[in-house]
């Protein structure tokens, strides 16, 4: 390499330069930084390069970093791993670092953790076995706890139970050996299951029907009493096998006066005078049963019973106050076909009140009571046809000198409809005085009182209206033959709209008549049933246009067959 030519600059100097090392003495020029002009120095050699983790060798060199303690410069110390010595002069609390689970040494220092209770700082306080003692101030219920299978304490302290209210059971979420709530009724009783010996619950007890004292019921239903026969055989208590009891004493004093008003008597009484009983206290004149008991005679073997009046020849039944039943020696019973005898005694024949003709028997030849009027008149009613005229009248036949008096009804019955039943009134005039009530259809001929028109009505209506905005709704449907006669209407619009009243073929009844705000139309009803406001054609359906208001009201129409 030769050596460097050295230039000069503007003001004639020379550059300054040396050589490149001892071995070859080559002349340079020394180099600056083109941007701060400093000198430029090769410092390899100076120190060791290293990285991260590599291990200590004592042949590195290089830089040591230096602090100062304000007055000279000194090397920071490390310990052996490395980790700086720190002395801390303030901020921070000095002790003994320990371990977690390290066992308590009395000879260890540091910090304690404090709290304060709003006022003070307190020293946060634990038990033996390191747990933080807390007093739970709210948000959870006061109580002791208690372990299993340790000696309650006297008094206990603890949290109320609560139950959830289930009125009715039903199956519950969780499954076996889950945690469950505790359940009870509406009165706050908890559910309880009774179980059996293998631990199932017991879920009936027994059954039959729970009854009250002194019910009557023809069927029973419940359990029944059992009891032990002789041979060791359970029977059930029944009229036939009764509950048996045993008199221990061989003597049982009765005392006072007992009465009962049917006496059972099991076995056959012989009842012979100065035999078996004691004659003195048959029933004679002077040992009669007392007044207000009851006698009860039993024939249920089928042999005749006699009752006899003795030597005064009248039997005498008391049922209370002018209800007495006297018979003497004659029969109250005749035979038919038997010839009538004066003085015969009997029985007063009563009858039914039925001026209503209501049925008092369910069948033919069923035997039914007289049916007589509230005033004690037989009612007769008459079967088959009479005819009567005027040239064969009955008795009392209604001329002009024996017409009804007044305050009598006539009734025309014409059922057959054989002929119609005129009433003529010779050209004058029939005058009814009050209301006229008639059944089926009346058909008047006088136009005077109706019109021209004579329509035969087949029914009158009226309808409520009751509708919203829309088109061709039905107010009222038609028939074959028949037509839509509407004699009133009435209604009213809910908003300001349009109502329009046409049949069902659209051919206009109305035209669109604007309403305002609740205001409508009222016709009221005609009372000439010739003379309707609206008359539809044949089978037409009457329908009404409704446009933004809804509309209520009534409507009044017949139904005319054409």
């Amino acid at each position: 390499m030769a050596d460097e030519v050295f230039g000069r600059d503007a003001n004639r100097v020379p550059v300054v330069g040396g050589v490149t090392n001892d071995a070859n003495l080559f002349v340079t020029a020394l180099r600056v930084d083109p941007t701060s002009f400093r000198l430029l120095v090769d410092t390899s050699g100076l120190s060791t390069q290293i990285q991260d983790n590599d291990a200590v060798a004592a042949a590195n060199y290089g830089t040591l970093i230096l602090g100062t303690d304000g007055s000279n410069y000194q090397v920071p110390a490390v310990d052996s791993s490395g980790h700086f010595q720190v002395d801390v002069l303030s901020g921070g609390g000095g002790g003994t670092l320990v371990a977690d689970n390290d066992a308590v040494n009395a000879a260890n220092t540091g910090q304690i953790i404090l709290g304060t209770d709003g006022s003070n700082y307190q020293v946060l306080a634990t038990d033996a076995s390191g747990n933080l003692q807390v007093d739970i101030v709210s948000g959870s219920s006061a109580g002791t706890e208690y372990t299993e299978d340790v000696a309650t304490a006297n008094p206990q302290v603890g949290s109320a139970v609560m139950i959830e209210r289930d009125d009715q059971l039903a199956a519950v979420t969780p499954a076996e050996a889950d945690w469950i709530g505790l359940r009870g009724t509406e009165k706050g009783a908890l559910w309880v299951a009774l179980a059996d010996a293998a631990g199932d619950p017991i879920t009936s007890f027994g059954g039959g029907t729970q009854y009250t004292e002194a019910d009557t019921d023809a069927s029973i239903t419940g359990t029944a009493i059992l009891w032990e026969d002789a041979s060791d055989t359970l029977r059930a208590v029944s009229a036939a096998k009764p509950l048996p009891v045993e008199v221990t004493d061989a003597s049982i004093a009765v005392t006072g006066t007992f009465w009962q008003v049917t006496q059972p008597v099991s076995g056959t009484v012989t009842a012979n005078a100065g035999t078996n009983l004691n004659t003195s206290a048959l029933a004679t004149s002077a040992g009669q049963l007392a007044d207000g008991h009851n006698v009860t005679v039993d024939n249920a073997v089928g042999a005749g019973v006699y009752v006899r009046p003795g030597t005064s020849a009248v039997f005498t039944v008391d049922l209370a106050t002018n209800n007495d039943v006297t018979i003497d020696g004659s029969s109250i019973v005749h035979l038919e076909d038997v010839a009538h005898s004066t003085g015969d005694a009997g029985i007063m024949a009563l009858g039914v009140e039925n001026e209503d003709q209501a049925d008092l028997s369910t069948g033919d030849k069923d035997y039914t009571p007289i049916a007589v009027t509230k005033e004690g008149n037989v009612i007769v009613k008459q079967e088959g046809t009479i005819t009567v005229t005027e040239s064969s009248p009955l008795s009392g036949f209604a001329t002009s000198a024996k017409q009804l008096a007044d305050g009598h009804n006539v009734t025309v019955d014409n059922a057959a409809g054989a002929a119609a039943v005129n009433i003529q009134d010779g050209g004058n005039t029939i005058t009814v005085d009050g209301a006229v009530t008639t059944s089926g259809t009346v058909a008047l001929t006088n136009d005077s009182l109706i019109g021209a028109g004579d329509p035969t009505i087949d029914s009158y209506a009226h309808v409520a209206i009751n509708l919203n905005a829309g088109a061709n709704q039905v107010l009222v449907s038609s028939a074959a033959s028949k037509q839509i006669w509407v004699y009133g209407i009435t209604y009213t619009c809910s908003v300001a709209g349009t109502v329009s009243f046409q049949d069902e073929d659209d051919t206009a009844i109305t035209g669109i008549m604007d309403h305002a705000a609740n205001s409508g139309l009222s016709h009221p009803t005609s009372g000439n049933f010739a003379m309707p406001i609206w008359k539809l054609g044949t089978d037409k359906d009457l329908e009404v246009d409704v446009v933004t208001a809804a509309i209520d009201g009534w409507l009044d129409y017949a139904i005319v067959s054409v």
